[in-house]
């Protein structure tokens, strides 16, 4: 589980996500309690339209490789029927 959220999202986190969304306090974790794996990234000067912003390929990238790295434990999992 990716958690990709903008730095500035003012829905999610009133404008200022700093330690609610990444960080030793988060309270991501929390939501997706059976995730197996879970990464959170904020994306710096971005609010809730994440595609809408100048920036919105730099956080494409951080999910592409997100997936690159863990989509191998996907299909092991449904393989092993431990899904």
């Amino acid at each position: 589980m990716q958690m990709l959220n903008g730095a500035n999202d003012m829905l999610f986190c009133g404008g200022n996500c700093e330690g609610i969304v990444d960080g030793p306090d988060s309270v991501s974790p929390s939501l997706f309690p059976k995730a197996h794996i879970f990464e959170s990234q904020l994306q710096p000067e971005t609010g809730h339209g994440i595609n809408l912003h100048f920036n919105a390929r730099e956080g494409f990238n951080v999910v592409n490789d997100f997936l690159a790295e863990h989509l191998h434990d996907r299909h092991t999992i449904v393989h092993n029927n431990n899904y």
